[in-house]
């Protein structure tokens, strides 16, 4: 069985909070350069629904069901391209600028390590942002040093 004493504040996202997901997302997409150029309320928001439709996604959340929530975890059950096997994705990991010097960024992480072992799934998890970089990946490698596996890259398209 998993342990989440190490994430007392984490909890699974209820209907009553997909206005302050919408929120949390667009906050998001306001902070990532990656996130400017195609950026999708509605395929957000269909992303969140198949949490409550227990259609693969899993979204934890910090703060009180209905109000404002101040940090959110998403996450997919999928299969990489190159195999049958089932794997626990990280989409997005944001905590709200104003709740940033807490350890909710750290109770998401261990949510994701339980939640990856109570579901049997290998966890892929890490950092796709241009903004405060280095000091997110050394948070990731706190928690995840040991099973870091690689670097990503994002080339934006500057065609005609």
């Amino acid at each position: 069985m998993s342990d989440f004493k190490n994430c007392p504040d984490v909890r699974l996202a209820a209907p009553e909070d997909m206005d302050e997901l919408m929120r949390l997302a667009e906050l998001a997409h306001e902070e990532n350069d990656h996130w400017q150029q195609g950026y999708s309320p509605e395929k957000v928001y269909n992303t969140f629904v198949k949490h409550f439709t227990k259609g693969g996604v899993l979204i934890a959340v910090i703060g009180d069901k209905g109000e404002e929530l101040k940090a959110v975890l998403v996450m997919c059950v999928d299969q990489p391209w190159y195999s049958k096997d089932w794997r626990l994705l990280e989409l997005a990991l944001f905590v709200a600028p104003e709740h940033r010097r807490s350890t909710y960024a750290k109770q998401l992480m261990e949510f994701s390590k339980q939640a990856s072992k109570g579901l049997q799934l290998d966890l892929t998890i890490g950092v796709f942002s241009s903004k405060n970089l280095e000091r997110k990946q050394r948070l990731y490698n706190r928690q995840f040093g040991q099973y870091q596996s690689g670097t990503f890259y994002n080339v934006p398209f500057s065609g005609a």
